[in-house]
Formats: structure tokens, C-alpha cells, sequence
């Protein structure tokens, strides 16, 4: 995980090569500020819950990522059953090295979601990134991550946290300040608010699609 001094060196390369019509780099002053406030705010990564995907088909040991990464979709599956098990196969397929194929996967389960609208479109919209990122497909990257930061369920404020700092670093890498800024601000507001549920002895749910 990138700490403020390697954030701020990401950011500077990032930005070295903006032309004509690119945001105005920040000074490094700012990348420094930026970077620390991310690490201020950063929260647990929250854990897809796999194990409820697929009828329990869950990711865990190598073995298990290998068994779904070849495995074939239900037959007659609904739509909703089946971009569970596309999901399931993309983080596993993920796991295992193939980032095209857990690409492809995931981007038909974001399709299914978005017309049952009965599933977690933010969730899966995160593996999408998570998969991109591998891939060196930078503008897709900042794309999914913008899905996700838009749709991240309110309540869920582990996942805001988590989903927040991810997408100020990307967009602070890509020089898009203003909204690097949104996210280190809504980070910063859900970590506030775990820590104080964390005084209470609350705990946060495991993320489910």
C-alpha cells in the first residue's frame, strides 16, 4: 500500500507528462497534503464475502480460485444468479492471473446488475476496478472508480471509507484535484463516523452483492 511519500512521487510522475488542456499540476506541497490526509483517512479494506456468491462456491485457498476460474456458468441461470457466478469467477480469475478474462466477466455481472437492480452494483463496479488496475488500462481504471465512488451504498460507511481513499488516489494520480478532494473529504467524514461506532462497540457487516 502507497504511503504519502510514494503518492507523492506517483502523483509527480503522473503529471509530468499533462499537456496542453490538462489540469494544472499541483505543487508538491499539495501532492504532500493530498497524500497525507489519504493516509489520515485510510480505513480496513472491506472484504467481498465471496462465500455468499455462487451459492457458496467461495474464493479461498489457490486450489478453490483455480476450480472457479474454469468454471462453466449455471445453465439456466436468471439473471441475477448468473452475474453472482460471474462475479465470483472475475475475482477468482483475478486471482489467478487472468485480469482480461476477470475483466470480461465482471463487466457482463455489471451489466446483469444494472438491469435487475436488485444487486450491488458499487461492489461489483470495485472488483471491475480492482481487475482494470492489473491491466495498465489507466482511463478504464478512473472510470470504474468513479462507478464506485458514485454508488457506494451510503450506510455502508467501511466501504465508503475504503471505496473514498481508493478513488482520491487514483484521481490525484490522474490530476483531477477536485475530485481527489471530494474523496479525501467523504473518506475522512465515513472514518470519523466507524471510529466513533468503534467507541460504541458496533461492527460493520461483511459486504455482500
Amino acid at each position: 500500500m502507497l504511503r504519502a511519500g510514494g503518492i507523492v512521487a506517483l502523483i509527480a510522475v503522473g503529471l509530468a507528462g499533462c499537456g496542453a488542456g490538462a489540469p494544472a499540476p499541483m505543487s508538491l506541497g499539495e501532492a504532500r497534503a493530498v497524500a497525507e490526509r489519504l493516509d489520515a483517512a485510510e480505513a480496513p479494506d472491506s472484504a467481498l464475502d465471496l462465500d455468499e456468491l455462487g451459492g457458496g462456491a467461495g474464493i479461498g485457498a489457490s486450489e478453490r480460485n483455480r476450480a472457479m476460474a474454469e468454471a462453466a456458468p449455471p445453465p439456466g441461470a436468471d439473471a441475477e444468479t448468473l452475474a453472482r457466478f460471474l462475479t465470483t469467477r472475475g475475482v477468482a480469475r483475478r486471482a489467478v492471473g487472468r485480469y482480461g478474462d476477470s475483466v470480461a466477466d465482471l463487466r457482463q455481472a455489471r451489466e446483469l446488475a444494472l438491469k435487475t437492480k436488485t444487486l450491488d452494483v458499487s461492489l461489483i463496479a470495485h472488483e471491475l476496478y480492482n481487475s482494470l488496475d492489473r491491466t495498465g488500462r489507466f482511463g478504464e481504471t478512473l472510470v470504474a472508480a468513479q462507478e464506485f465512488f458514485d454508488t457506494v451504498p451510503a450506510g455502508d460507511q467501511e466501504r465508503v471509507a475504503n471505496y473514498a481513499r481508493q478513488y482520491s488516489r487514483v484521481m490525484a494520480l490522474a490530476g483531477r484535484l477536485k475530485e481527489a478532494e471530494i474523496g479525501v473529504k467523504r473518506a475522512e467524514t465515513a472514518a470519523a463516523t466507524l471510529a466513533a461506532r468503534r467507541g460504541r462497540g458496533a461492527s460493520a457487516p461483511r459486504a455482500q452483492i
